[in-house]
Formats: C-alpha cells, sequence, structure tokens
C-alpha cells in the first residue's frame, strides 16, 4: 500500500509526522520521529481531520483566539467522565474535547464558519455548561485559556484516539502523538481532495 496521501504529493506518512506514537499488543512502547522501520504493506492510515484548521477562518474573520493571545499553540483539551456516545465493537473510551471560549457576540460567527469545514471536524458539539459534556474545567488534559464572560465552545477531538487504543490490544497500532499532526500546504478554504 502507498504511503502518499492524497491530501499530499510526494508525502510519506511513516515521516511526515512530527512525532508518532506506538502501541504494541494493546501496549504504548514509545514516541518516533519516523516509524518507516515498522512500516508494512498490510497496513491502513487513515488521516482524520483536526480541529486547529478551523482556527485560521476563525483568525481571517478576526475571531479572538485566547489560547494566541496567551502565545499557546495548543487550545484546552478536556476528557469527560462520559464514555463516548457510539463504541465499535471493543473500540470505545471516554470523550476527549476541545475547548476554546469566544466572547459571546463571536459565537454565532464561529458557529457559521466551522459548519463549513466538516473535514475538520465542523460546527461545535457543545456550547456553554462543560458539566453536560461530564467535564470539569479544571480537569484538563492541556490547560484553559478563557477571560470573564467568555463562552465555552466544545469540538471532539482525535486525541480520543490515545484512550481508546490504550484500551484495546492489536498488534501493532501507530497514530500521531496528541498535537503533532500530518501538516500539508493545502488551505482550510480548498477542502478536501474529490
Amino acid at each position: 500500500m502507498s504511503r502518499e496521501s492524497a491530501l499530499a504529493a510526494d508525502s510519506d506518512i511513516a515521516t511526515d509526522l512530527p512525532s508518532y506514537e506506538v502501541r504494541i499488543d494493546g501496549r504504548f512502547v514509545a514516541t518516533r520521529p519516523d516509524v518507516t522501520d515498522l512500516w508494512r504493506d498490510d497496513l491502513v492510515s487513515v488521516l482524520i481531520g483536526c480541529s486547529y484548521t478551523i482556527e485560521w477562518a476563525l483568525a481571517d474573520l478576526g475571531v479572538p483566539l485566547r489560547h494566541w493571545d496567551q502565545g499557546l499553540i495548543q487550545t484546552g483539551v478536556y476528557r469527560s467522565a462520559n464514555p463516548a456516545s457510539r463504541s465499535y465493537g471493543r473500540f470505545g473510551g471516554p470523550n476527549v474535547y476541545t475547548m476554546r471560549a469566544f466572547p459571546p457576540e463571536w459565537v454565532d460567527t464561529v458557529v457559521a464558519t466551522t459548519a463549513l469545514m466538516p473535514f475538520a471536524h465542523g460546527a461545535p458539539v457543545h456550547i456553554g455548561d462543560p458539566g453536560e459534556l461530564g467535564i470539569k474545567l479544571d480537569d484538563y488534559l492541556a490547560p484553559p485559556t478563557q477571560r470573564d464572560g467568555d463562552v465555552p465552545v466544545f469540538w471532539g477531538c482525535s486525541g480520543i484516539l490515545s484512550h481508546v487504543l490504550d484500551e484495546v490490544s492489536i498488534p501493532l497500532i501507530i497514530n500521531h502523538s496528541p498535537g503533532y499532526m500530518f501538516v500539508t500546504d493545502r488551505r482550510y478554504s480548498d477542502g478536501l481532495p474529490r
């Protein structure tokens, strides 16, 4: 099977991510910058859109991004006490969400803009009280960034993969380290290849 992605000519899925997590028999064993020596022809790669993509569209509109204002790359990431809404066979676990907080006057713009990008998680899954998602705002995987009066807005996060993969015993799984995604030069406005 080709290691080249349809999203980027001449790419190599085994070398082009900044950091990989390797699990053997359901056990995390290493973080690596390259997995060429582990790659086999029977492996299948799956690229899942990232909510970081929405940030460029929002920034282009002038929407304030609190974590950017504070010089942070990562936004708030939360693990819910609630299980994922769907499990597939032995794949299941707690939901993981990213949260960005916005002044109330920007929330409608955020929802309308991100709804146009389903490949990057699309519209938020929840707006408002984090408790309705089984989240306490002090139970974070990456720290929250918000100001008084801001409205918390939540998206699903591919970080759920790490938690789900820790629960299954599969001979070999390679996934991106949290926050280290496959990046291309495609713009968010380009959409996905057909």
